[in-house]
């Protein structure tokens, strides 16, 4: 155990001489990027291909909409950012990219990014087009499409020196409140997700990526939650229903820092399709169906005196060694 511990600080001093020398011929550089992107999302009638429809005499005797959007980017203590709200779902929300820096982005650019660009920023982005339930009035007439689909980003990359993070809500979070027109009706939740979440920081210095995704269904008439869902790549992560499909994980997480720089952190999940059954639902109570997405980024790069950290680096080396040769 005495060797193993020696062995791992004289490693560790190693490391932060070595870092050190980084230092002086690589640009310090940290990034972080989370894309997620949703396609035919609609809630369905039990196990039926059926659509659920919310026009007087479908599935609901009361049927409201509440759907809210945010987008926001910070760099270096400045943020700019907006938020949204429509009652009903209609129109569909597409906020213009918030971007603060070197922005050299399209508006509605969700391209993967697989190593960092050029310049400091920080950015977010978001689109939503159709509904998850049929019904929905249109501005100009007729009804909104369904099934709905979404788009985010946030992405921070910061060269040199300074704090940043980005951060985006999707405008399909929100909630429905109705009452079932019919006892025992169960709503089945159906889409396909792309995730991407990419950190990579040289040759120091912090970044991550991550998403999240998450449903709840409450009984207001009885106040108690009877079903939750947050996708997670597993048999669990749901309560009080049925999960059909959930091939991998949508609340995740990836983030990379000075231990292992030039090493790029990435998870990622191409057009895998999720469905869960909520529980029967009692007619004439009322219910609110409510679910968020979010995709995050951040990165940090605060460069350190290279005299200190040769010194720290050095005295952990020495102290390894030290203690090594008293072990032998």
């Amino acid at each position: 155990m005495t060797f193993k511990l020696n062995k791992l600080a004289a490693l560790v001093g190693f490391a932060l001489g070595a870092m050190v020398s980084q230092t002086a011929v690589a640009a310090p550089e940290a990034m972080g990027q989370a894309v997620r992107q949703l396609s035919n999302f609609a809630f369905y009638k039990g196990l039926t291909n059926t659509v659920l429809n919310a026009a007087p005499g479908g599935d609901f005797v009361q049927f409201a909409a509440f759907d809210n959007a945010s987008t926001s980017a910070t760099l270096n203590g400045a943020t700019i950012g907006q938020t949204g709200n429509t009652i009903p779902v209609s129109p569909p929300a597409d906020f213009l990219q918030k971007c603060l820096g070197s922005c050299g982005f399209a508006e509605n650019d969700y391209t993967r990014h697989t190593a960092p660009t050029t310049g400091t920023f920080s950015r977010s982005d978001m689109q939503l087009t159709g509904v998850v339930v049929a019904g929905i009035p249109a501005v100009g007439g007729g009804f909104e499409p369904t099934p709905a689909s979404s788009n985010l980003v946030a992405e921070t990359q910061i060269q040199n020196s300074g704090i940043g993070n980005a951060q985006t809500t999707s405008g399909t979070g929100g909630a429905f409140e109705f009452v079932a027109a019919n006892n025992g009706l169960q709503i089945r939740i159906d889409f396909n997700a792309s995730d991407w979440l990419y950190a990579y920081v040289n040759p120091q210095f912090d970044a991550f990526a991550t998403t999240s995704l998450s449903f709840t269904l409450r009984n207001v008439t009885t106040g108690l939650d009877v079903f939750r869902w947050s996708p997670d790549g597993g048999a669990g992560g749901i309560f009080g229903g049925t999960e059909l499909s959930d091939p991998c994980s949508l609340n995740n997480t990836v983030s990379a820092n000075f231990l292992f720089p030039g090493v790029p952190i990435s998870a990622q999940c191409d057009n895998a399709f999720y469905s869960a059954l909520t529980p029967a639902l009692v007619a004439g109570n009322l219910y609110q169906l409510s679910f968020a997405e979010t995709t995050t980024a951040g990165a940090t790069v605060a460069v350190p005196e290279p005299g200190s950290l040769a010194l720290v680096g050095a005295a952990l080396a020495g102290l390894g060694l030290a203690r090594r040769r008293r072990a032998v």
